[in-house]
C-alpha cells in the first residue's frame, strides 16, 4: 500500500493474502523500487515552504476557475445553445412560473391587444422579430416587473404597465428586456451560478442539485445583472428605440415614473423592477446622452 503517516502498511500477495505491518516498518528498504513518487511527495509534505506554495497554487487555481473559467464556459455554452433548446427552456420556465407565481392578466383585452400591436411594430425595426413573444401576467411575487425568459419570451406584469406613463415608456422597458434576450443574459447568469455550484459539488463529492429550469425562476426573483450586462441591454434599448423613431427619453420617463410611483422602492415587492434592475443615475445620464444624439440626428434629417 502507499505510505501514509500513522497508517499500517498492507502487503498484498498474489494468492490474495494480506499482511499488515506497523507504520514504522522499513518497507521502503524491503521494496526500494516501489512508491518512488509517493516518497517524493511525502518529502515535499514535510517541507513548510512547499506546503505554503501548494496552498497558494490551489488558491490561484480556484480564483482562475471561478473568476474566469466558469463564467467563460457558461457564456460560451449560453451563446451556442441551439435556438430550439432555448425555446424549450423558456417555455418550461414560463410553465413553472405560471404554477407558482403568475396569474392571468387583468388588463383589458383591448389594452393588451394595443400593446401587442405596438410591440410587433417596434420589434420589426430591430431585426430580432423571430420567435419573440410578449406575455402579460399578474404577480404579487414579482410586482411591477418585466423579464426575459429565453426562447424569445418577454414577460410583463400588469403592475408595470399601470406604473408607466405612456406606450413609448413601455416600449423602452420592453426594449431593455429584448437586450437581455438578445445577449442571453439571464441564461448566462444562471449558467454561471449553476457552474459554480456544480464545481463546488464536484470538489465536495456531491453533485446533487436542482435543474436549470427550476433555477431560472429563483434567479429572477433575486436577479441582479452585472454592470456590463445592464449596459449592454441599455445600449440595445437605445438603439432599438432610435430605429423605431422613438427618443431614448422614453427610457428616462419610464425610470422616473417607476421611482415616483414607488418612493419607498427598495424592499417593496411592488417595486421589484427597481430592485432587480439596479437603476443608477449613471444609467439615466447615458439615456439622456442617447436622447440628445437622437434629437440632433432627427433635426439634421429634417433639414
Amino acid at each position: 500500500s502507499a505510505p501514509l503517516a500513522g497508517v499500517p502498511f498492507t502487503l498484498r500477495f498474489t494468492d490474495g493474502a494480506l499482511v499488515q505491518v506497523p507504520p514504522d516498518a522499513p518497507v521502503s528498504d524491503w521494496f526500494p523500487r516501489h512508491h518512488r513518487l509517493e516518497k517524493r511527495v511525502s518529502g515535499w509534505e514535510r517541507r513548510g515552504s512547499i506546503a505554503v506554495l501548494a496552498v497558494l497554487v490551489v488558491a490561484l487555481a480556484l480564483i482562475a476557475t471561478f473568476g474566469w473559467g466558469v463564467p467563460a464556459a457558461a457564456d460560451y455554452a449560453a451563446m451556442h445553445l441551439p435556438a430550439a433548446a432555448d425555446r424549450v427552456l423558456g417555455n418550461q420556465t414560463l410553465a413553472l412560473m405560471r404554477s407558482h407565481w403568475l396569474r392571468p392578466s387583468a388588463l383589458p383585452q383591448a389594452r393588451r391587444a394595443e400593446l401587442q400591436q405596438r410591440f410587433r411594430e417596434f420589434a420589426a425595426h430591430t431585426g430580432d422579430t423571430e420567435h419573440l413573444r410578449l406575455e402579460f401576467y399578474q404577480s404579487r411575487a414579482f410586482g411591477a416587473n418585466a423579464f426575459s425568459l429565453g426562447g424569445g419570451i418577454i414577460m410583463v406584469t400588469d403592475a408595470l404597465v399601470r406604473a408607466l406613463p405612456d406606450d413609448d415608456a413601455f416600449l423602452a422597458v420592453v426594449a431593455h428586456e429584448m437586450g437581455h434576450q438578445h445577449y442571453r443574459h439571464t441564461l448566462r447568469m444562471v449558467l454561471r451560478g449553476s457552474g459554480v455550484v456544480l464545481v463546488v459539488s464536484v470538489l465536495a463529492g456531491d453533485v446533487s442539485g436542482s435543474t436549470l429550469v427550476t433555477a431560472i425562476p429563483v434567479f429572477l426573483l433575486n436577479a441582479h445583472y452585472s454592470r456590463d450586462f445592464e449596459q449592454q441591454a441599455d445600449s440595445y434599448a437605445f438603439t432599438a428605440l432610435e430605429r423605431a423613431g422613438i427618443s431614448p427619453m422614453a427610457f428616462v420617463r419610464a425610470i422616473r415614473a417607476l421611482e415616483k410611483a414607488h418612493p419607498e422602492l427598495r424592499g417593496d415587492a411592488d417595486a421589484r423592477y427597481l430592485s432587480t434592475h439596479p437603476l443608477t443615475q449613471e444609467r439615466i445620464e447615458r439615456a439622456l446622452v442617447a436622447a440628445q444624439q437622437f434629437a440632433r440626428g432627427h433635426n439634421r434629417s429634417r433639414e
